[in-house]
C-alpha cells in the first residue's frame, strides 16, 4: 500500500479520475448482478453450495499435495492418467524457491503476503467449492521461478568471472528448462 500510495502522488489529477472512472465501468456491471442474484455470492467467493464435513475437508487437504508432487486422481479433464502436476525438476526447483524465500530477509512484507494469498487458495480448495487445484499452479510457478533465480544467483557467486563455468551452468538451466517444458507439453 506504501508503494501504490507513492505512485498515485505522482499520477495528475486528471489520470486519477479516468482510472477511477474506468473501475467503476469494469464493477458496476458485477455489482449490478450480484445485486440481482445474491446467490452468486458464493460463486464469486469460491464457495461451495454444502459445506464439507471435516474428514472431506481433511482429505481435500491431503490431496493438495500429493497431487502437486506424487500422483494426481484420475481426472481426465485436467491431467493424464494419474501422473503429479509438477515433474521432479519443478519440484526440485521448488524447494529451492522455498528455501529463498524464506531466507531472503528483505521480502518480509511480500513474503507475508504471499503466505496469506496462498494459505486462502489452499482453504478454498479444501471447501471443495467450485475452486481448484488449478488457483495454485501461478503462484508454485513463481515460486520454481524464484528457484531458479536461486540457484542461479548462488552459481554465479561461486564462478564469478569464469567464463567456462558461467557457459556450464547456463547450458545446464537451459537443458533444465527444455526438459521441463517438453514433459508438461508432451503431457
Amino acid at each position: 500500500h506504501k508503494k501504490i500510495y507513492q505512485a498515485s502522488k505522482r499520477v495528475s489529477n486528471y489520470e486519477k479520475i479516468i482510472a477511477i472512472f474506468f473501475g467503476l465501468a469494469i464493477l458496476v456491471p458485477l455489482v449490478w448482478s450480484l445485486r440481482l442474484h445474491p446467490t452468486l455470492l458464493k460463486a464469486f467467493f469460491g464457495l461451495p453450495n454444502h459445506f464439507n464435513t471435516p474428514i472431506m475437508l481433511l482429505r481435500n487437504l491431503y490431496n493438495i499435495p500429493l497431487t502437486l508432487f506424487f500422483r494426481s486422481p484420475l481426472s481426465p479433464q485436467y491431467w493424464l492418467g494419474s501422473l503429479p502436476l509438477l515433474n521432479v525438476i519443478e519440484t526440485v526447483l521448488f524447494v529451492f524457491g522455498i528455501y529463498s524465500i524464506y531466507k531472503n530477509h528483505r521480502l518480509a512484507e511480500p513474503r507475508n503476503v504471499f503466505i496469506y494469498g496462498v494459505l486462502a487458495c489452499v482453504v478454498l480448495i479444501a471447501l471443495g467449492g467450485p475452486v481448484t487445484i488449478a488457483i495454485l499452479l501461478p503462484v508454485i510457478y513463481i515460486i520454481i521461478i524464484v528457484g531458479l533465480l536461486y540457484l542461479w544467483s548462488r552459481w554465479m557467486s561461486v564462478f564469478p568471472k569464469n567464463p567456462i563455468a558461467l557457459t556450464i551452468g547456463l547450458a545446464f538451466i537451459t537443458v533444465l528448462l527444455a526438459v521441463s517444458c517438453n514433459y508438461q507439453l508432451r503431457r
